[in-house]
């Protein structure tokens, strides 16, 4: 239980940034939570109170189907422990097909980004490598349509143990996910009187700053500091995005929470 004042209203406060600045979740919209990355396999079971939170907006703001997938680490763990080095290539085909589901309806898509750093060490690099490139071939249809924008997404994070404890060594032990979390708050914007507002404000303000950058099509970006001289050459027509892209379903996402970019190509 964490000792943050208010946890409970901030965490619920968060959720509603993610479905509603982060996805834009629309009326009428499925979601699904918990999409997969390269090292884990859906939400952190260990938020769960984080996900049930993000139901919750995702109802609220007119969705009407949210689905979970969930990802317990010990399980995963076992595998690594407990079964045959020649068993590392076998993978389920439901998972593959059930992301396309998703993906071919459009449907929004949150990932929650939270492992601990050290929870494959030990381990044999060769069989978390064959684990990795399988779910990297068998995810690939699913990943591209992703990468091409063809839903609304949004990844976040949520403190989880061996993380926190990477982020705040200093902080005595049992305080240090609640660092983890004021200090996530307070880039979230949580901590302002109305962070949806908040939110929208800064969302403008990133994209003023990419529609400066744009008019004015400098031919490079010169970064000069001690120990650093460093010239980016950058190509006709460029195009900088920041904050807010459009996904080809038509609505409108902010694909990180936080976030404090605008963005760019380099020239090749």
């Amino acid at each position: 239980m964490s000792s943050i004042p208010n946890f409970q209203e901030k965490l619920a406060k968060y959720a509603d940034v993610i479905i509603r600045i982060g996805l834009n979740v629309q009326p009428g919209q499925r979601v699904l939570i918990g999409t997969p990355t390269i090292s884990q396999v859906g939400a952190p079971i260990y938020q769960a109170p984080l996900v049930r939170e993000c139901v919750r907006a995702a109802y609220q703001a007119g969705a009407v189907f949210v689905d979970v997938l969930w990802d317990d680490p010990e399980v995963r763990l076992a595998r690594f422990k407990y079964a045959p080095r020649d068993s590392f290539d076998l993978h389920n085909d439901w998972l593959a097909a059930a992301l396309m589901e998703y993906a071919n309806r459009a449907d929004a898509i949150l990932t929650i980004s939270a492992v601990d750093p050290d929870m494959m060490k030990g381990h044999d690099p060769e069989l978390i490598s064959k684990v990795q490139k399988t779910a990297l071939q068998t995810r690939r249809d699913y990943s591209d349509k992703v990468a091409k924008g063809d839903m609304n997404w949004c990844v976040v994070t949520a403190p989880v143990p061996g993380w926190s404890d990477k982020l705040f060594p200093d902080v005595e032990p049992g305080r240090r996910e609640d660092a983890f979390w004021e200090t996530l708050f307070a880039l979230c914007r949580i901590d302002q009187p109305d962070p949806i507002a908040a939110w929208q404000a800064h969302v403008k303000n990133l994209l003023a700053r990419a529609a400066y950058l744009n008019g004015k099509q400098y031919a490079a970006l010169h970064y000069q500091a001690p120990g650093t001289d460093l010239r980016v050459g950058l190509p006709q027509g460029q195009v900088w995005q920041g904050a807010q892209m459009m996904a080809r379903n038509g609505i409108r996402f902010t694909a990180n929470i936080p976030t404090e970019e605008v963005f760019s190509m380099p020239h090749r």
